[in-house]
């Protein structure tokens, strides 16, 4: 009983409850606005002034970072259950040397330096085959694409290309087999994919192109340009 009641009160947007996460059974989020404001905000939108920022390397940040932000707030270990969730991190791999020092490392897209590396999407003479796609709202809806939305999309994407994807702030890019994926983020407005590959990929191509959008249809309205050649 107390089970349903948390459900209905968590889709009603009253309350958060993640019932189906074991560690974060028990808890229950009365307030949401808090919970977003003071666990979630530090990692969605970094603040200059906030008196706890949580520190990173070019977007990577460690367990002992997170306890130095949250451990006043909320559990770290928590907080990072949470990130995990939302897919608003990444978990990078780590050395068994890292393992034994008991250090996660996680990469947060939201904290990455804008700009992309300059090996990506670079000239490649043997590419062939292409394909792109837009997906926008409707200019009538009168509604906006939040960044928080794009990091989702880069952290579920990251399960698909694995170690070939490179990700900055607002974009990322990726292969699967010989086929390279590559997407930006236009703030508040759209998300381009593009695909690429040698002759003779055109299946796989569009394969990795309806993996990666089809990540990106999850509100409003969406107008969708392919050119394929």
């Amino acid at each position: 009983m107390c089970a349903s009641a948390c459900r209905y009160l968590h889709f009603r947007g009253e309350i958060l409850w993640f019932g189906h996460i074991p560690r974060l059974r028990e808890h229950i989020f009365v307030s949401p606005s808090w919970l977003l404001r003071q666990v979630l905000g530090p990692v969605i939108e970094p603040h200059p002034r906030n008196p706890r920022p949580l520190v990173s390397d070019m977007g990577e940040v460690t367990m002992r970072s997170l306890r130095a932000t949250f451990l006043a707030v909320f559990a770290p270990e928590l907080v990072l259950q949470l990130l995990l969730t939302l897919r608003l991190c990444i978990e990078v791999r780590r050395s068994k040397l890292d393992h034994a020092r008991g250090d996660r490392l996680l990469l947060v897209p939201s904290l990455l330096p804008p700009s992309p590396p300059q090996r990506m999407w670079g000239r490649d003479g043997a590419a062939r085959v292409f394909a792109g796609r837009r997906v926008s709202l409707c200019v009538q809806s009168g509604m906006l694409l939040p960044e928080s939305m794009y990091l989702r999309i880069q952290t579920r994407v990251h399960e698909l290309f694995g170690d070939s994807m490179a990700v900055w702030k607002g974009g990322f890019d990726g292969l699967v087999g010989n086929v390279e994926c590559f997407s930006r983020f236009e703030e508040e407005e759209a998300i381009d994919v593009w695909v690429r590959g040698p002759s003779g990929s055109e299946e796989a191509a569009w394969m990795v192109l309806y993996l990666v959008s089809s990540c990106c249809f999850i509100c409003g309205v969406c107008v969708c340009v392919c050119v394929c050649v």
